[in-house]
């Protein structure tokens, strides 16, 4: 009778061992899993950070003086007339 013991215990202890190493395999392909997609993720934002524009934000040519006094004289009768009416 303590032999039958002996062996079912034995039995429920490898029966639990087996069960936790599928769930350290388990886990580790998880972690894994996600450890692949968060540097897949990093080198996407790194690209697009080191990403260059394809148009310019500022214009590429500087205002000059001329172009910026052609519109003052409208400009200018625009104020005076908004607050004259």
């Amino acid at each position: 009778m303590a032999m039958d013991m002996a062996l079912e215990m034995d039995l429920n202890v490898d029966q639990s061992c087996t069960i936790i190493r599928n769930v350290k395999k388990d886990i580790r392909a998880y972690y894994e899993v996600l450890e692949k997609r968060k540097n897949a993720q990093q080198i996407t934002f790194d690209a697009f950070i080191r990403a260059k524009p394809s148009t310019p934000s500022a214009p590429t040519t500087p205002c000059t003086s001329k172009q910026n006094t052609a519109f003052r004289p409208v400009q200018d009768q625009c104020k005076t007339t908004a607050f004259n009416e």
